[in-house]
């Protein structure tokens, strides 16, 4: 289980919790997780849960960034744009304006 938390931004806070799947983290409404901020893209990210956990992959051009023991993961700057999450992440989208905590569970 993920279980997402949105901690800043210009959106309301919202929380989500997904066993299996894929989360999607963007501007539009449709998506399982709506962050209205300017620097969020429509579609801005997905969380698909995978054998070994669940993969972040940024779909954006705005950036997508994790946090993780006081080191910055820039995923703009991985070839598959992609990185195994952990419990306690903190994801960043596009200009820092929105971050979520992420609490991983099995």
């Amino acid at each position: 289980m993920i279980r997402l938390e949105l901690v800043a931004g210009t959106a309301a806070l919202r929380t989500v919790e997904a066993r299996e799947g894929v989360v999607r983290l963007g501007r539009t409404p449709d998506c399982e997780l709506p962050i209205e901020a300017v620097h969020v893209s429509a579609l801005h990210a997905t969380i698909t849960a995978a054998p070994d956990g669940w993969v972040l992959r940024d779909q954006s051009t705005n950036g997508t960034r994790v946090a993780r023991d006081g080191a910055r993961i820039d995923l703009s700057e991985r070839p598959t744009r992609e990185a195994l999450l952990e419990d306690g992440d903190v994801i960043e989208l596009g200009d820092a304006s929105a971050s979520l905590g992420s609490e991983i569970g099995r």
